[in-house]
Order: C-alpha cells, then sequence, then structure tokens
C-alpha cells in the first residue's frame, strides 16, 4: 500500500512537471496588457529581425520593415541563436520565454521584452499544428496513464475487501 501511494505522488509529480506549459500570448495581449504578463513564462509567435541594436520580434513582417517599434518587442536571444543568425534572421518564429515589462530594449524604443528564451522555433506555415497537437498529445496521454492507475488501485482495493 505504501509502495502505491509513493509510486502515485512521484507519477503525479511528474504528471504536473511534464505539462506545465508557457502562456500562449499574442504581442498584441504582451502589448496592451503588459502588467498582467510582467515576469510570466510565454509562448508567442512574430517576425524575427536580428541586427545589432535591433533585436526585435514583431506582430507583421510590415511592422518590422516600417520601422513601427510599437507592435514590437525586444528580444535577448542566446548567444548560440546570434551565430545562427541566418536560420532565423527575418522570419517568424515562435519562442519562449519570460515577458519584462520593465526592460523596454534599446534606447527604451520597445513595450516590453522577452527574456531567458528557451525556445527558439522557425514557424512554418505547413505542419506547425503538429508539433502543439503532439505536445498536448503526450500531456492527455500522460493523464489517461495517472486516471487509469488509481482506477486499478480502486479496483484491487475493492477485490481485496471482498475477499475478506
Amino acid at each position: 500500500m505504501k509502495s502505491q501511494l509513493i509510486a502515485l505522488a512521484l507519477l503525479t509529480t511528474f504528471v504536473c512537471a511534464a505539462t506545465e506549459q508557457p502562456l500562449d500570448v499574442s504581442i498584441i495581449q504582451l502589448i496592451a496588457y503588459p502588467e498582467d504578463y510582467d515576469g510570466k513564462f510565454v509562448r508567442l509567435i512574430g517576425f524575427v529581425n536580428l541586427e545589432f541594436e535591433g533585436t526585435i520580434i514583431c506582430l507583421h513582417e510590415e511592422d518590422c520593415r516600417r520601422g513601427i517599434m510599437s507592435n514590437c518587442l525586444w528580444v535577448n536571444p542566446s548567444d548560440e541563436i546570434l551565430r545562427k543568425r541566418s536560420d532565423y534572421h527575418q522570419k517568424y518564429v515562435l519562442i519562449e520565454g519570460i515577458f519584462s515589462a520593465k526592460d523596454h530594449g534599446h534606447l527604451g524604443m520597445y513595450p516590453g521584452a522577452i527574456q531567458k528564451i528557451s525556445r527558439w522555433y522557425i514557424w512554418h506555415e505547413r505542419g506547425h499544428r503538429g508539433l502543439l497537437f503532439y505536445s498536448a498529445l503526450v500531456g492527455f496521454m500522460l493523464l489517461v496513464a495517472a486516471a487509469s492507475y488509481l482506477l486499478a488501485i480502486k479496483r484491487s482495493r475493492r477485490e481485496a475487501q471482498v475477499s475478506q
């Protein structure tokens, strides 16, 4: 019994840790309500520009090309991303990181910044739903496994009571 409870506690901890996800937000939400997202782990998609004093993610490609900085956020990419600049520069990218409403980037020109970026993924028009779908599917399968385990424990307890 004790070992089953320990196993259940470990499984529950694993499921909770595995399902912790960033908040899916748009750049519009971050710009409109920066205080609501300050310090939060977020996931967003936008058009990325990686230039000296211009590392930004914008709502649209046109915002970047026409210099509409109020529709862009400053980004702090890792050195690895900067080394692969040609792979990401002027492309739509999905990123995950911590939003800062206090960091306004170079010369304070931006409504906020994405810091501590943990994921940087080129956003393709086709097939992009596959990645998100499979991530959700894995989380769902973990929850089903946990529920099945709990039902098996309950069933074995009933059988033990009936046999007594």
